[in-house]
């Protein structure tokens, strides 16, 4: 008879022995699941029983099928000794999980390395004017991004400010309201993104420059604010000078939804006093 819900966990075993799948001087070619665990998961969706995957590793989920065809994943790693406990808080309901994930998680071993803050022009974010860029096979995009994660609630961003003019041994203000649009009180991770398109050197496609994370009550309101100094965004040219450069754009990130950029428009000095001399 089948049951109501499947609660399926996978993963590997972390250790140091030859019945290990990763730990000190343990390596793989193949970053999906071992052994049949793949299978499993595959014929315990047919059976039409809806379905929660807890993964326990010590690298991130790569599995393309469970991504598309599970309806609840929950990345916990290796918890230690009480993480049973959150994980039946977070799984019963009773702790609304705000995770985000620390790492670029790839769709198979081919798309290594990728990463969030590859150069403009290569890896996933295809340059302007490049016409073909991708894999005769598959998707050049990572199974999960930097900084993803869900919650049991919603969040919409609006109203971003930004300050208009700063110089370049300035500090850039930036702020954002936050709205808990789900009938759950819960946490959102902002987090801010940096993008410099017309920069005389080839730089990241973007940057994360800051991060807060926020409790924001069911259908309430919160304003959050940034302050960063202009020189984080400071690099070196082709005389190995540092410098800050004209015109560069200020991302906030919803992962839900698709980033909402605010331009930045040309800080009031090119180059900084120098910090290195």
């Amino acid at each position: 008879m089948a049951g109501d819900l499947s609660l399926r966990k996978v993963g590997g075993k972390y250790g140091w022995g030859s019945n290990c799948t990763i730990g000190e001087g343990l390596d793989s070619d193949h970053i999906g699941l071992t052994g049949v665990q793949e299978e499993l998961a595959k014929e315990i969706f047919e059976t039409g029983t809806p379905a929660v995957l807890v993964h326990m590793d010590a690298r991130p989920l790569s599995s393309l099928f469970i991504s598309e065809n599970y309806p609840a994943i929950i990345e916990s790693w290796f918890p230690g000794d009480t993480g049973g406990e959150a994980l039946a808080d977070v799984l019963f309901g009773d702790y609304n999980p705000a995770g985000r994930l620390p790492v670029t998680v790839a769709r198979n071993a081919g798309q290594i390395p990728i990463y969030a803050m590859h150069r403009n022009g290569s890896s996933y974010s295809k340059g302007k004017g490049i016409i073909l860029s991708t894999y005769v096979e598959g998707s050049k995009k990572p199974l999960y991004y930097l900084g993803e994660g869900k919650s049991y609630t919603t969040f919409e961003y609006s109203n971003l400010k930004v300050d208009k003019k700063v110089k370049a041994d300035g500090v850039i203000n930036l702020s954002c309201d936050i709205t808990n649009t789900g009938d759950r009180d819960g946490e959102e991770v902002i987090q801010v993104y940096v993008r410099d398109d017309l920069a005389s050197m080839i730089r990241p496609n973007k940057e994360l420059a800051g991060f807060a994370r926020v409790a924001v009550e069911a259908g309430k309101t919160k304003t959050v604010h940034f302050s960063m100094k202009a020189d984080q965004f400071a690099f070196l040219d082709i005389k190995m000078k540092w410098i800050v450069e004209l015109n560069f754009k200020l991302r906030i990130r919803l992962i839900s939804i698709p980033e909402k950029g605010v331009f930045m428009p040309r800080p009031g000095l090119n180059r900084f006093q120098e910090m290195i001399n």
